[in-house]
């Protein structure tokens, strides 16, 4: 049994790490700052303050973190297993 977890963990982490990272990168959120530029104030007058909105994408601290260990994997398990072919 430990021979073919020997075996195999190099491919094993390489698939772990891949899929965290794919996971992980596609995890953004998204929020947006700004006005609409809608009527305000009496008899509809635009507002004199009028801020286009804007969209911002970022990652979560969390996402962050994930990402870096996923690619941590993905090169881990390639050095395991190129230790093991060689």
């Amino acid at each position: 049994m430990k021979e073919k977890i020997k075996k195999y963990i190099g491919g094993i982490l390489l698939l772990v790490g891949s899929f965290t990272t794919t996971y992980e990168l596609f995890g953004f959120k998204h929020s947006y700052y700004g006005s609409d530029g809608g009527l305000s104030g009496f008899g509809g007058r635009l507002s004199e303050t009028v801020v286009d909105p804007a969209v911002y994408y970022y990652y979560s601290n969390e996402s962050l973190l994930l990402l870096s260990v996923g690619v941590s994997l993905i090169v881990l398990g390639i050095l395991i297993i190129k230790k093991i072919n060689n």
